[in-house]
């Protein structure tokens, strides 16, 4: 008997040949269901990726594209039709509403998913946080943060956000080598807010940052930050 469970592990159960005439006839029989256990794993992994993963959230934003991406322009501090200046309720107005991500934890203002539940941000999302001391002072987009989105099954790899792109060409998923060829790295060091494990290599850009974060060489968060300093 074969039960198949997709998405996670397979149980084969089958009888053992009573007399030696049946032997090749169970190889054979063991054989075809290897087969078609390896088809059934590979089939539910695959709907299961894309189920949770589609659409893409760069994809569905407003504003300028390179080749089809949705830009990220560095030295002007915006990602589409938002940029650094905004208010959070101007950005909020830009954005589309069904994929904000209802649980808003501290450190941002509003966090954008490509497919939101009550506690989970599933895919690529959108960071975007007013950092302002001055308590007189309208709080103003000034930090921007891309989140590659990982394959559902905890193996890292990336498999969504490439469909947005910076200035010099650097994607979600972009390696290393690629970041230091393209960008002169003026520091490496932390960023103010959860990214993942590894090192963030900065760039200026015009009067403003921008960062890598890194893992295993290849680039997981792309951050826009107004200014050159940290504010962390």
């Amino acid at each position: 008997m074969l039960w198949i469970h997709p998405g996670h592990h397979v149980h084969v159960h089958m009888m053992p040949p009573r007399r030696s005439t049946d032997t090749l006839r169970y190889i054979a029989l063991l054989s075809a269901v290897t087969v078609l256990v390896l088809l059934a794993i590979a089939s539910s992994s695959g709907s299961s990726t894309a189920s949770e993963l589609k659409p893409s959230l760069f994809s569905h934003l407003g504003g300028k594209r390179i080749g089809g991406a949705l830009l990220i322009d560095e030295t002007a501090g915006t990602v589409g039709n938002i940029g650094f200046g905004l208010t959070v309720a101007e950005a909020k107005r830009r954005l589309p509403a069904r994929y904000l991500w209802p649980y808003q934890p501290g450190g941002y203002d509003l966090i954008y998913c490509a497919r939101p539940t009550n506690t989970t941000c599933y895919g690529s999302a959108l960071y975007l946080s007013a950092v302002e001391s001055d308590p007189a002072v309208t709080p103003r987009i000034n930090e921007i943060y891309l989140a590659a989105g990982l394959d559902p099954s905890g193996s890292g790899r990336i498999v969504q956000g490439s469909d947005a792109v910076t200035k010099k060409g650097i994607r979600l998923g972009s390696s290393l080598a690629r970041v230091k060829r393209s960008y002169r790295i003026a520091f490496v060091g932390p960023v103010c807010n959860t990214t993942p494990p590894g090192a963030t290599y900065y760039a200026r850009a015009g009067a403003n940052l921008i960062a890598f974060a890194v893992h295993r060489n290849v680039v997981r968060w792309i951050v826009l930050l107004r200014g050159q300093k940290l504010r962390c």
